[in-house]
C-alpha cells in the first residue's frame, strides 16, 4: 500500500513538472525582442532550417503578435510550413493570413502559395519521386488548388506568379480530363455506354481543347453507336474526322465505325 502511495505521489509531481514546463513553450524566448526573434526565423530559413524558423515565427507571433514583424512573420511561417513539407499547417496558415490582410499588398503571393500547397497535397514523397500520375487519384486537392491559382490569374494578372499560376492551371485542367477519360473508359468496357458517353461528354463540354478531346469523341460515337443513338454518334464521328484527323483515336474508331455506321443507318431507314 505504501509503495503504491509513493508511486502515485511520484506520478503525480511529474505530471506537474511536465505540465509546468508546457504552460511556457516560449521560454527561451523570454527576453528576445520581436526584432531578435524574427531575424533568427529569417537566418534559420536561409539556412534551411525549416523547423526552427516555424518554432521562431510561431514564438514572434505568440509572443509579439502585434508587433512590427508580425505580418511579415506570418507570410515566412507560410513558406517554411511548405518547405518543412507540412501543408496541412502552411495552408491553415494562409488561410489566417487571408483573414487578417484581406488588402495586404502581397496578397497574390499567399494566394499562389494556397495554391502550391493544395496541388502538392495527397502525393506521398514516393509518388513525386518517381512521377506518378496523379489522374487516377482522387482530385479533390487539385480542384482547391484550381481555384487558388484562378484567383491569383483572374484578381492579379500582372503578377509575378500568374504566369506559373496559369500554367498550373492547365495541367489541373488536364488531369482532371484524363481523369473522365479513364472512368469512360471503364464504362465502356462494362458495357454501361450510357454511364461512358456522360462522362466524355463532360469532358467535350467542360474541357475543350485538352490533349483527350480525340478519345472522348471517339467514346462518345462508339458509344451513341452502342445504343442506337446513331445521328449523335455519326455527329461525334464527324466532329473527330474534321478536328483530328491524325489522331490515333480517329484512326482505331475508323477501321469499324464507318462501316457499322452505315449498316446502322440503313437498318433505320428501312423500318420507318
Amino acid at each position: 500500500m505504501r509503495k503504491f502511495v509513493l508511486l502515485m505521489i511520484v506520478l503525480a509531481v511529474s505530471l506537474v513538472g511536465c505540465a509546468h514546463k508546457k504552460t511556457n513553450p516560449w521560454k527561451a524566448y523570454e527576453g528576445k525582442t520581436s526584432a531578435e526573434i524574427f531575424h533568427q526565423g529569417e537566418r534559420h530559413l536561409v539556412k534551411k532550417k525549416y523547423a526552427r524558423a516555424i518554432t521562431d515565427f510561431q514564438a514572434l507571433n505568440a509572443l509579439y503578435p502585434f508587433g512590427p514583424y508580425s505580418k511579415q512573420g506570418q507570410m515566412d511561417i507560410i513558406y517554411a510550413y511548405y518547405m518543412n513539407d507540412d501543408n496541412a499547417s502552411g495552408l491553415a496558415s494562409a488561410d489566417r493570413y487571408l483573414r487578417l490582410y484581406p488588402q495586404d499588398p502581397h496578397i497574390d503571393y499567399v494566394y499562389y502559395m494556397k495554391g502550391r500547397m493544395s496541388f502538392e497535397g495527397g502525393f506521398n514523397w514516393y509518388q513525386r519521386l518517381f512521377g506518378m500520375d496523379p489522374a487516377p487519384h482522387d482530385l479533390s486537392s487539385k480542384r482547391e488548388s484550381f481555384v487558388a491559382f484562378n484567383q491569383v490569374v483572374r484578381l492579379y494578372p500582372k503578377s509575378i506568379y500568374a504566369p506559373n499560376a496559369a500554367l498550373h492551371m492547365a495541367f489541373i485542367r488536364n488531369m482532371m480530363a484524363r481523369k473522365q477519360i479513364a472512368i469512360a473508359k471503364f464504362y465502356k468496357d462494362r458495357k454501361a455506354y450510357v454511364a461512358a458517353a456522360n462522362r466524355a461528354m463532360d469532358v467535350v463540354q467542360h474541357y475543350s481543347g485538352t490533349p483527350v478531346m480525340p478519345e472522348a469523341l471517339a467514346i462518345l460515337a462508339e458509344s451513341y453507336q452502342k445504343v442506337g443513338v446513331i445521328d449523335l454518334a455519326n455527329d461525334s464521328y464527324r466532329i473527330l474526322q474534321a478536328s483530328y484527323p491524325d489522331s490515333d483515336a480517329f484512326k482505331k474508331l475508323s477501321k469499324t465505325f464507318v462501316q457499322e455506321s452505315v449498316i446502322a443507318s440503313e437498318a433505320k431507314q428501312s423500318s420507318d
